[in-house]
């Protein structure tokens, strides 16, 4: 998604950016000086496993409790509305999902949420707050110009970016909360295949520099 973002996105105008991935999971690509931070194994940007609270009971995918990913996942989203249901809250998703919480989205209680819907509303907005003190920690850490949020959770539009933003401006410094800017993914859900795409057309030019290097030679 990141190198989408600098090859076709709106990441051609920042030299210095994080892409976050909020879905199912969440995960972030790092871009410095126009080029991807890999890590020395392929690993950096596992932005959903820090984490946030460690005496929490949810326990994300990666056996750890109380990661990012498991408290403002799209996953995470849905199952703490279901829980909600569960516990017998009075709440309009229950018709959203045709009186069957297992099959609650987080695209349900983010719409709900816009509605008007209280406890869908409380759900969503503790999620985006975790995504937002999370990105002002990225900010802190990276200084980048630019943050892009994608996947399907940002789709839900102003009811996250605002409250990220939000919180961004409480708990990052203010020097680079003030000069960062905070902006969807460019190609929304298509996204990650544009990257995919980059990714592509990147290892062709390279096989071709690769080349015409070697005929020179020859």
């Amino acid at each position: 998604m990141a190198l989408g973002e600098i090859w076709y996105g709106a990441g051609r105008n920042y030299q210095d950016f994080v892409m976050v991935n909020i879905g199912y999971g969440i995960g972030s690509g790092v871009i410095i000086r126009g080029t991807p931070l890999y890590g020395s194994l392929g690993m950096a940007g596992e932005f959903g496993h820090i984490t946030f609270d460690k005496d929490s009971d949810a326990q994300c995918e990666c056996g750890n409790f109380g990661c990012l990913e498991a408290l403002a996942s799209g996953n995470a989203i849905a199952k703490a509305a279901r829980k909600e249901l569960e516990r017998g809250a009075a709440s309009d998703l229950l018709q959203a999902c045709d009186g069957d919480p297992s099959r609650l989205t987080a695209e349900m209680v983010a719409q709900s949420a816009k509605r008007g819907d209280q406890v869908a509303w409380k759900v969503f907005d503790l999620a985006a707050e975790y995504i937002g003190v999370g990105i002002a920690g990225l900010i802190n850490l990276h200084n980048p110009e630019a943050v892009f949020i994608g996947g399907g959770v940002a789709q839900a539009g102003d009811i996250l970016f605002d409250r990220v933003r939000k919180a961004v401006q409480a708990r990052a410094l203010k020097k680079t909360s003030d000069a960062v800017s905070i902006l969807p993914a460019t190609f929304g859900l298509r996204s990650a295949v544009m990257g995919a795409v980059s990714l592509i057309l990147s290892g062709v030019v390279n096989l071709n520099v690769e080349h015409n290097n070697d005929s020179a030679k020859n």
